[in-house]
């Protein structure tokens, strides 16, 4: 989707939420909002403050706030950009006047600001595809673009995560040729791997080689369904990818399997800090409502009971099991009388069948 196109995609009409935090903290956020509209501040400062501030956000302006973010931090990679460096106090200012007003017209004025901030850095990034640039400018753009395309999935607290080890690690990309996925700054490193976020209530772990498709000829091969299986179960999990292969690969194999980029958590072999097991344990969320499929048993076998094993492929275009599991795993977050273990065993056994 281009930035232009998704700007009419979340710029949508939105009734004001209940204020959560204090009255003070919402007020005093207004303030800032104001002098930010008469002199910027640096990305670490703005995005500190922000996280400051984030607790007391309403919902229905997290976005907008994303998209500052978003935009200083190519402001601040392009500070030659002027232009932008104003639109981004007028949209401050923007954001500030809708927080005081609430009606209808100065939400429709924030509305196009936002829409002409991401038509420019779309124009502008266009203008920028037949010069020489630096592998970290080559980096900014297309993590830009990345970001701006998942901006309703992430939460305001999360593009700041992001972006700030984004800046962080800016210095150290110096090779054109391998210059790291966005998805890279997603994850930690250390345990718990996955960002503490408003995430959806059950987690989906996801293996890769023979479970959602096959190396073959220099190729990574779709298995059958897919597509469809990953689209499905967005709606009702937050969907992790934990594979024992290196992270290079798996995200090249990953651009065949997830073009459209729903499964944005990813865990490697660099995060299985047992050999051939995927502990769930270090990922940061509740045992009690994840799952992982796999086609190697091992590799959940610190966590038996919250393992689905699924069929290897290795290129069988007329398998199902995929459309199996559909069904299934659709319907169990929705089942409150059992315990998730009884449901896994449940399924193993059905997809035996």
């Amino acid at each position: 989707m281009s930035i232009l196109a998704l700007c009419t995609t979340f710029i949508t009409e939105s009734q004001p939420e209940e204020i959560i935090g204090t009255e003070r903290n919402y007020s005093i956020f207004k303030v800032f909002l104001k002098k930010l509209g008469k002199k910027l501040k640096n990305l670490t400062r703005f995005t500190s403050k922000l996280m400051y501030f984030e607790p007391c956000i309403p919902d229905h302006l997290q976005t907008f706030l994303s998209v500052d973010v978003l935009a200083l931090m190519f402001y601040t990679n392009f500070p030659q950009i002027k232009s932008l460096g104003k639109m981004l106090k007028d949209h401050f200012t923007s954001i500030s006047l809708f927080m005081e007003r609430n009606n209808e017209n100065s939400l429709v004025s924030l509305q196009c600001l936002t829409h002409t901030i991401l038509q420019f850095i779309k124009e502008y990034i266009q203008s920028l595809i037949k010069l020489s640039l630096q592998p970290s400018q080559i980096f900014i753009i297309l993590t830009s673009i990345e970001l701006f395309r998942k901006i309703q999935k992430l939460p305001l607290s999360l593009i700041i995560e992001i972006v700030n080890r984004v800046h962080e690690n800016l210095s150290l990309i110096t090779d054109e040729k391998n210059l790291p996925k966005y998805y890279s700054f997603l994850t930690r490193n250390v345990a718990p791997f996955l960002p503490q976020y408003s995430h959806k209530e059950f987690t989906l772990v996801l293996d890769l080689d023979e479970t959602l498709g096959h190396y073959h000829q220099k190729k990574f091969l779709k298995r059958p369904g897919v597509s469809e299986f990953l689209l499905e179960m967005d709606q009702y999990y937050e969907l992790v990818l934990f594979t024992a292969s290196r992270k290079e690969y798996a995200d090249w194999a990953m651009d065949s399997v997830d073009p459209s980029g729903l499964v944005m958590l990813r865990l490697y072999r660099e995060h299985m800090l047992e050999d051939d097991i995927k502990n769930l344990e270090y990922i940061g969320r509740d045992l009690d409502k994840t799952i992982i499929v796999d086609n190697f048993s091992k590799s959940f076998g610190k966590q038996p009971q919250n393992g689905i094993e699924i069929k290897s492929w290795t290129g069988d275009n007329d398998d199902n099991e995929l459309f199996k599991l559909v069904k299934a795993l659709r319907e169990l977050p929705f089942i409150r009388n059992r315990k998730l273990r009884e449901l896994i065993s449940i399924i193993n056994i059905k997809i035996k069948q």
